[in-house]
């Protein structure tokens, strides 16, 4: 009888051991796999600026309706990065009735949004001489 409670004991141990060494290979996955999760910004190279997002919120057809749009400015360089991001409010000043416009007629199409990026790219180049590489819809929402 002693020996078969000793024997259940002992399985008893063995299969604990097993469920807790199996939570930690679990755990050791689960902290690789963090350890390797990137953000959108922290991808960015040294010469991209990313803005907004902006909110649009309004009644389309008696319903509703929100939107948000983020971008990412690419400078020529270092130097003209620092010049667009220290000029955020202008530039969000420049972005914000863009988004307005895109969202206007509820949700954005893919013309919508090409056009929203050539406008914008063409307002922040007049602003901004020589200094805008290229615009980049981050995030459209709506």
């Amino acid at each position: 009888m002693r020996r078969i409670l000793i024997l259940v004991a002992m399985v008893a141990i063995a299969l604990g051991a097993l469920a807790s060494g199996g939570a930690m290979a679990q755990e050791k996955k689960k902290k690789k796999s963090e350890g390797k999760e990137m953000t959108y910004e922290r991808k960015l190279p040294a010469n991209y600026a990313p803005f907004g997002p902006c909110y649009v919120t309004n009644y389309q057809g008696g319903q509703f309706f929100e939107g948000r749009v983020s971008i990412a400015i690419e400078a020529e360089n270092v130097a003209a990065r620092g010049v667009v991001w220290s000029n955020k409010p202008l530039v969000n000043g420049i972005i914000q009735p863009l988004a307005v416009k895109l969202f206007e007629q509820g949700r954005p199409t893919p013309s919508r949004v090409e056009a929203f990026k050539k406008e914008a790219a063409r307002q922040l180049d007049a602003r901004f001489k020589d200094k805008i590489k290229g615009i980049y819809v981050r995030e459209v929402m709506g």
